[in-house]
């Protein structure tokens, strides 16, 4: 959707859920997207999950591929990730160069593996790459 100021939103009401309650498991959405926790079946938090989601699509947006075709938590780069952030996989595709690292600071949060320390979309609007927007 865009609109008159030119600011462009993202809606896809396909899968749509209430964000205050907890899923038991189940998987929706396109697998680029999942959250880890999601895919593993897991009890998940729509409103994190959402989270994850948004910081894949930033992500492809970035660096043109998906950080993986699946977020199976058993996947190597899942590994990678979680020990050492987002960071190493945006440098070992020779991507860090031309992502400011703000940015690639704020994806960092958004694509924890663990859920508990991921960001909420509040404290990803509060960033300062977006407050801008948001005022």
């Amino acid at each position: 959707m865009r609109q008159v100021r030119g600011v462009c939103k993202i809606t896809d009401f396909g899968l749509s859920t209430d964000t205050r309650r907890i899923c038991d498991g189940g998987q929706v959405g396109k697998n680029f997207y999942m959250a880890p926790e999601v895919v593993a079946g897991e009890r998940y938090s729509p409103a994190l999950a959402d989270v994850w989601s948004l910081g894949i699509m930033w992500f492809i947006m970035l660096t043109g591929s998906p950080l993986v075709s699946l977020a199976p938590p058993s996947k190597k780069v899942f590994s990678a990730v979680k020990r050492h952030g987002v960071s190493v996989v945006i440098e070992m595709w020779g991507q860090s160069n031309r992502i400011p690292w703000t940015t690639i600071a704020l994806l960092e949060k958004m694509l924890q593996i663990d859920p508990r320390r991921r960001i909420c979309l509040d404290q990803v609007l509060a960033n300062p790459l977006f407050s801008a927007m948001t005022e």
